[in-house]
């Protein structure tokens, strides 16, 4: 689970700026919080701000560094990255500090950088309260410095290793977490299960790409997450009667070649297509010597009572974003995984999204957690959210962005939140000009 992020000099954050999951004093909805070597953390979060004020950057800030430690190596164009209205912050590095629980332990990652390449990357793990190194490396003066556990550089074997990483083995632009992961895993333990919490555990679903889950071949091959999405796809109202599944062998042809050269090249990938107006959204999986296509369909009852089939391309877009969130909500129950979604609501109707929100805030059943940006301020209410569990995003007036919980304010259990954050009473809201300043009606 994600207990902390700590970003500098990126994008609108310019001081290192934090974000957390730790919990407050209070007593609602108990079955919210979590915890492991005495921290308690909770399993949701909400996080608003207006337009501009830096809620989706900082999912991008997760977005870049989980891409980075895929990559293997920090970006090139690090300094376009850097926050841009303070000329200081030109020289300053950026740095990007994620606490988190995997396995039962508690790591913290965290990795400077600028175009010249990696200036600090650190990885260590809490244990019975004490923080215990398993790596730190440094570049100074021209030279890289790498350090691995307490004592570990006391066997001459183990120092020669670091000789040879630090002047052979670790490009400049590198990350040590992915290079010990690639090839050193079995050495060293604890780097695997802190890569994969990145690669893995951290689901990030930004505003400028779907979910990108193979939906047809899932809901195919697990007939419980069929079951649970024709449940809840059809209490929704949004006209659909059932959603199913239908498989066909693929023929080759000059449109579609380049699903087998893609399944031909990873035959353990499954590919996707979604097509347009025809509303075919199709997984292509490679069965021996055969390609199958699986294709989601949805139903709706006509003037006569009678099954009619769509493609869910036809559907809205509102219809085609909650299919894409069943398995999403399905697996916050049967996995444990951190999901972190930019604008949750986008499409979806308050009085749905609100009852989702619900839905998930309720289940004590819930393994993974959930942290989500969004506008929608009917989820500002404390049957739903906890205190602890609202965060606002707002720039002050050099234009950066600064995050802080609702707990910083003495908010009573009964105060209607969403009546005081609309009246600007925490801030987080947009600060209009007079529009009728523009004359816009006026003619030249």
């Amino acid at each position: 689970m994600l207990l902390r992020v700590i970003i500098g000099n990126l994008f609108s954050f310019k001081e290192q700026t934090e974000f957390n999951m730790f919990t407050n004093k209070s007593k609602q909805h108990s079955h919210h919080k979590k915890c492991i070597n005495d921290i308690s953390y909770l399993r949701m979060a909400a996080l608003y701000g207006a337009n501009g004020a830096g809620k989706s950057n900082f999912i991008k800030v997760l977005r870049l560094l989980t891409n980075c430690i895929k990559a293997g190596k920090v970006v090139s164009y690090a300094d376009d990255l850097k926050f841009k209205l303070d000329d200081e912050c030109k020289t300053d590095p950026i740095s990007i500090g994620v606490e988190f629980v995997a396995d039962n332990t508690v790591f913290f990652y965290t990795v400077s950088f600028d175009k010249t390449g990696v200036l600090y990357e650190y990885l260590s793990k809490d244990s019975a309260n004490n923080e215990k190194r398993i790596f730190e490396r440094e570049f100074d003066n021209g030279k890289e410095d790498i350090s691995f556990y307490d004592n570990y550089a006391d066997d001459p074997k183990n120092q020669m290793f670091i000789e040879m990483l630090s002047e052979k083995f670790v490009g400049r632009n590198e990350l040590l977490l992915s290079i010990l992961n690639d090839k050193y895993a079995n050495d060293f333990t604890e780097v695997p299960v802190a890569y994969n919490w990145f690669t893995e555990t951290l689901v990030i679903v930004q505003n400028n790409n779907e979910y990108s889950f193979p939906i047809a071949h899932v809901m195919e091959s697990d007939k419980g997450l069929l079951n649970y999405a024709n449940k809840l796809i059809g209490r929704l109202s949004t006209g659909v009667n059932g959603l199913s599944v239908s498989t066909y062998k693929l023929e080759k042809n000059e449109e579609n070649s380049f699903i087998f050269d893609r399944l031909d090249k990873d035959p353990e990938t499954v590919g996707e297509t979604r097509s347009g107006l025809t509303g075919d959204f199709t997984n292509y999986i490679k069965e021996g010597d055969k390609v199958i296509a699986k294709k989601i369909t949805s139903s709706h009852l006509d003037n006569n009572g009678n099954q009619v089939d769509f493609g869910l391309g036809l559907e809205s877009e509102g219809t085609q974003r909650l299919v894409d969130f069943i398995p999403l909500i399905y697996g916050m129950i049967k996995e444990n995984h951190v999901y972190v979604i930019d604008e949750i609501e986008r499409s979806i109707h308050p009085i749905i999204i609100k009852e989702l929100i619900t839905l998930i805030s309720k289940n004590e059943e819930i393994n993974s957690q959930i942290i989500f940006s969004t506008h929608e301020s009917c989820l500002l209410d404390q049957e739903i959210l906890r205190t602890d569990e609202i965060w606002f995003a707002q720039k002050d007036n050099g234009g950066a962005t600064r995050l802080y919980s609702l707990s910083d304010y003495n908010v009573h259990k009964t105060a209607n939140i969403e009546n005081g954050y609309l009246n600007g009473r925490y801030g987080g809201i947009p600060f209009l000009s007079n529009l009728t300043d523009i004359h816009w009606s006026d003619e030249e």
